[in-house]
Formats: structure tokens, C-alpha cells, sequence
């Protein structure tokens, strides 16, 4: 076991110093063994077991397979809570991939393979697969279920798939944040696919956020929030080919890529009319689901629609309500959204009660010619080495298109003149500070993040640590987006001697 000084929540909490453990847990392991690098635990039961706030569980690579007819529901139970500013980290060790298995373990209960019941917990790195829907009396089971006021925990860089039931549910707690995390193939046979989302909160509690998620080959929906009676954000994420038998064209659940909100038709289940959720789904993408991009489900009122891409789904946004508006006004708001290439773009939306401009269908409409790759190759490919998702051009906008400016500013970060349409901004490759043209200003902004690491640099398309690849992308594309001088700087002396030889910048440049 051993000390360290600094806890790591998001980076790096200089100022908060305690003494912290660290512990380790391998397959091959034993619990009686003292949860050493050298003589891991076997379980990450027992890592909870010992940990106190402001700890690491280091979770080595491996299989952890969980099997038997008879046992709990909770695969394992996470009761143990960590504290603000120091929570307990159940985290992959180095790059390795620890696998938690379910497929065989079977007790006649509603499973969860994770029931996480604490507060101030991270978990980052994780497998989970094959939760079983043992009985069938009742609904799904679930990947990993947070409960019983679970708050301020962290779901990051997850795996989450082939599950019968949603990959990742909130039902309780609030200010959980799922981060850069995958949920796919999750399927529950014995109600056809009705309930096999990727990821769910269906939370009292605000802020519940789903950040740069990808969710994919459900049988159900990508991301549901039905009946959440508080607000829930949906940002960066994916989602696609949900609403079928996963691997099959078999329709199956709903097949929504982002069901944002509703309670069916039963006015006395809903809120008070002041009360009801205003969710926002902010920058995602959503293409070839069954039926919906992106979906209101008789949402009694308003949601936040924002720099959204829909392509190739049934209905791109569609904003069903039939309650009474004159009780419950569906007032979404819809600014920069891209759709493209749906059977419609906009479908049963009440114009009298939104709030929709500039978004592609009130302009001129987008074309295949607005965008640098309608392929969908690499969609489900690796991410980013910081867990962001991969940089690819499909869905992006490309250079020259007429979309590209022509949002309108609601407060969040874009580049040039306007925010452009759809879920992601224009880069252009070697703008380092992001005003539209690539320049001389740039290769400042390039040398004082030399040596920086990978993900630092704005508007970086090449990765790694920032030094040569980054310099070559710059010297390549200087004076694209406006008319610059024809001279390229060359770098400082000192960062040559470190970077590469002199003879390599001058191949660079020709």
C-alpha cells in the first residue's frame, strides 16, 4: 500500500491535501491478501471494504466473472461514500481494461450489476457486460443502477454493452456526471427490446449531466429521460441505430436517439405546470435510429434544443405533445440545429408555442454538399487519448458550406463571426486562437503551448504532446481564411534545439 498527498477528482485538487491510500485488486488476487501492487486483492468488494474517503481502488486488467443461480441483486453494492473534494476512486490501472462479467451469474432476481447507493464516488476505465434478465414478472435489470440518493458521483470512460437492460440508469440521486463513456448492444429479450436503453435518468434530483457519450445498437433508446421530475443535460454525445434486435434490422424498443423528456398521457402523473423539467440537449448527434433523432415523447413542456445534429433518422426532431397546451405549454426552444437527409426534419411541433430559429429547415435547408464526409466510418471507433470522442468528419460541416456561421450566439463558445449550425464547430486546422484565420498569431499560441500535452492546444487535429506534427499543420495551412503575409515564422531557436533537426523544419516548410 501506498501514500500520496494529492487527490485527483477532474485533475488536480492541489489544495486539498490528506493522506490518502491506495489500494490494488486483480483476478488473480486473493482477498486475504493485504491489497498491495505486489499482492492485489481478488475483489473490488473488498477494495470498498478498506477504502476511505480520498482513496484509489486500482483495478487491474483482467476477467472478473461473476457466476451462480443464487446470490442478491447487487452484483456488487457500492454503499460507502467518499467525501467532497475527496471521493473514492475505483479506477483502471494504467491502460489496462478490467472486465466485469454478468453473463453467468443468474440469481431469480432484478439484477444490477453495479448498484451504487453512496455519495463522491468515481469510477473510470471500466467494462461492465452481460447483466441477465433472470425473471419475467417484471422489467429490465441494469448495467449499473444509481440509487437510494446517490449524489456527486462520476461514470467515466465506462463500456457498458450486451446487457438486458440499460447500460448505465440513474432512478435517484442528482449532480452524477457521466463522462466520455459507451453503451451499446444492450438488448432485454423478455419484454422485446421495450426497456434496453443506453443510458437513463429518471431522477427527483437536479443536475444529472450525460458528457461526450456515445450510445449505440440498443434495443430500445440511446438516452432516455422520461418521467425525470428534475432537469437533465445531454451534451457532446452519440447516438445511433437504436430500436432494433442489435445486429439485426429487427425493430424492437421506441428507437430514439435522445428521448428527452415526457410522462405518456396520464396528466395526473405529471408535475405541477410550473414544475415540469426543462432539459437541455446541447451539441449531440444522432443518425439512423428507428424512429426519432431527437424526441419530446408528450413532454408537458419545454426543452432546450441546441446545436444539434439529426441525419438519416425517421424524424430528425420530433415534438410530440398532445396534453392540453393551454395546461401544459410545450414551449421548446430550438436554436443552430442542423437536419439533414430525415423522412422530416421537424415533426408534430406546435408553432404556436415554439421558439425555433435559425436552425437549418428555417434557412435555406442543408445539402450532402454542406458536409466534409457523410461516412460513417469510425463512428464507434477508439477515442481520443483524453476519452474524448474520435475525431472524425463525418456529420461535420465542411469548409465553404453556408451553414457554417450561420447561428446565432446563446452564450456558448463558437468560433468566427456566429456560431455555425449543427454539433460541431468549424476548425480550422492550425487556428490555434480560433479567429477564423490561420496566421502568424497562431504560431504564438503554438510555441507557448510547446511541449504542452495532447488536448491543450485549441483546435489541435494531430494529438500527442504539442511539438512538430502541430508545427507542420500550422506551416500547411498559413493563410487559409484570409489574406496573411506570405512569410512563415520560423520557431525560436531554443524550441528547434528541442523539437527537431533544422533540417526537418525546412522539409516541413517546403
Amino acid at each position: 500500500m501506498t501514500r500520496c498527498l494529492t487527490l485527483l477528482l477532474f485533475g488536480c485538487l492541489s489544495a486539498a491535501v490528506t493522506d490518502a491510500a491506495e489500494w490494488y485488486v486483480s483476478p488473480t488476487g486473493s482477498d486475504s491478501n493485504p491489497g498491495t501492487l505486489t499482492e492485489p486483492f481478488g475483489s473490488i468488494s473488498r477494495g470498498q471494504q478498506v477504502a476511505s474517503a480520498g482513496d484509489t481502488v486500482w483495478l487491474r486488467g483482467g476477467e472478473y466473472a461473476y457466476s451462480g443461480t443464487t446470490g442478491s441483486q447487487y452484483a456488487v453494492l457500492f454503499n460507502k461514500s467518499g467525501a467532497s473534494g475527496a471521493p473514492i476512486r475505483y479506477w483502471a490501472y494504467q491502460d489496462e481494461t478490467p472486465v466485469f462479467d454478468f453473463f453467468d451469474y443468474q440469481p431469480l432476481e432484478r439484477i444490477r450489476g453495479f448498484s451504487v447507493q453512496a455519495d463522491w464516488l468515481h469510477f473510470r476505465g471500466l467494462e461492465l457486460r452481460g447483466v441477465q434478465q433472470t425473471i419475467t414478472n417484471v422489467n429490465e435489470s441494469w448495467g449499473i443502477r444509481v440509487e437510494n440518493r446517490a449524489d456527486n458521483n462520476v461514470f467515466e470512460r465506462l463500456d457498458l454493452h450486451h446487457n438486458e437492460g440499460p447500460g448505465l440508469f440513474i432512478v435517484d440521486g442528482g449532480n452524477n456526471l457521466v463522462l466520455n463513456s459507451d453503451s451499446h448492444d444492450n438488448y432485454d429479450p423478455d419484454r422485446g427490446g421495450e426497456n434496453a436503453d443506453g443510458f437513463g435518468s429518471h431522477s427527483n434530483d437536479p443536475g444529472n449531466r450525460f458528457v461526450g457519450n456515445r450510445a449505440w445498437n440498443n434495443s430500445d433508446d440511446g438516452f432516455d429521460f422520461i418521467n425525470s421530475d428534475a432537469a437533465v443535460t445531454v451534451e457532446n454525445s452519440w447516438a445511433w441505430a437504436n430500436g432494433y434486435i442489435p445486429g439485426t434490422t429487427t425493430a424492437a424498443g421506441n428507437g430514439a436517439g435522445f428521448k428527452a423528456g415526457g410522462y405518456g398521457l396520464n396528466s395526473g402523473t405529471f408535475p405541477d405546470p410550473g414544475s415540469v423539467p426543462r432539459n437541455a440537449v446541447i451539441g449531440n448527434l444522432a443518425f439512423d435510429n428507428r424512429v426519432q433523432g431527437f424526441y419530446a415523447n408528450h413532454h408537458p413542456g419545454g426543452i432546450d434544443w441546441i446545436n444539434n445534429t439529426s441525419i438519416g433518422n425517421a424524424r430528425g426532431f420530433d415534438l410530440l405533445n398532445d396534453v392540453d397546451p393551454s395546461i401544459w405549454p410545450a414551449d421548446h426552444y430550438l436554436r443552430n440545429n442542423l437536419a439533414y437527409g430525415n423522412n422530416s426534419d421537424l415533426a408534430n411541433a406546435n408553432q404556436s408555442l415554439i421558439d425555433d430559429e435559425f436552425n437549418s429547415w428555417n434557412l435555406r435547408g442543408a445539402s450532402g454538399r454542406d458536409f466534409a464526409s457523410l461516412s460513417r466510418d469510425g463512428v464507434a471507433g477508439p477515442r481520443m487519448p483524453d476519452g474524448g470522442l474520435p475525431r472524425i468528419d463525418f456529420a461535420r460541416l465542411a469548409l465553404g458550406s453556408s451553414l457554417i456561421d450561420g447561428g446565432v450566439d446563446v452564450g456558448l463558445p463558437f468560433q468566427g463571426g456566429a456560431p455555425d449550425l449543427g454539433a460541431f464547430e468549424v476548425s480550422l486546422p492550425g487556428d490555434y486562437n480560433s479567429d477564423g484565420v490561420v496566421d502568424a498569431a497562431d504560431y504564438t499560441v503554438w510555441r507557448d503551448y510547446f511541449g504542452s500535452p495532447a488536448g491543450s492546444l485549441p483546435n489541435d487535429v494531430d494529438g500527442g504532446v504539442i511539438g512538430a506534427a502541430q508545427y507542420a499543420t500550422w506551416v500547411a495551412n498559413y493563410g487559409v481564411g484570409g489574406a496573411v503575409a506570405n512569410s512563415v515564422p520560423e520557431p525560436a531557436t531554443s524550441i528547434l534545439i528541442s523539437l527537431v533537426p533544422l533540417t526537418m523544419i525546412a522539409l516541413l516548410r517546403d
